[in-house]
């Protein structure tokens, strides 16, 4: 097991508020593969297996649905993932990547497809992008104290 790996229980124990979607079927996620033209890295699969998504601290979609968008200007994996492929204008990068989901702030982040599955994040106002540091939970982790060191109150 690669070290990017974390299991889904550790996932809901670092956001025990989160909104958990019901898990995705082994259906849905050879659709979602089919759709995008590839294999989805393992460790979305694990996490699709157990649930379909789930929103951060601020409701933002830290993990999209797999196919299902949630409301009408939502987005799922796919659809986002089709989406920014689909436009010239988008850097080349996201060719090869798939759009995991987002903080709230326009910040994204994307598994580089080969690479092994290297992490990435991006801005869609920025050309590059830039590489996590550790794993997919690591950077949900960090975007969740990001937002606790916010002061709402104030």
């Amino acid at each position: 097991e690669a070290s990017y790996m974390f299991t889904p229980q550790q996932v809901r124990d670092a956001f025990p508020e989160s909104n958990y979607r019901v898990s995705a079927s082994r259906l849905e996620i050879t659709e979602a593969e089919r759709l995008l033209g590839h294999d989805l890295p393992p460790q979305l699969k694990l996490l699709y297996s157990v649930f379909d998504g789930f929103d951060g601290p601020t409701d933002a979609p830290f993990l999209f649905p797999l196919l299902d968008r949630p409301a009408p200007r939502g987005e799922s994996l796919v659809t986002y993932t089709l989406f920014l492929r689909g436009e010239g204008y988008f850097p080349t990068w996201v060719q090869n990547a798939v759009a995991l989901g987002h903080d709230g702030t326009g910040t994204a982040w994307f598994f580089l497809l080969g690479l092994e599955n290297q992490l990435v994040v991006w801005n869609t106002e920025w050309e590059e992008y830039e590489v996590v540091d550790g794993n997919l939970l690591d950077a949900w982790c960090k975007a969740k104290a990001m937002y606790e060191l916010i002061d709402l109150d104030a």
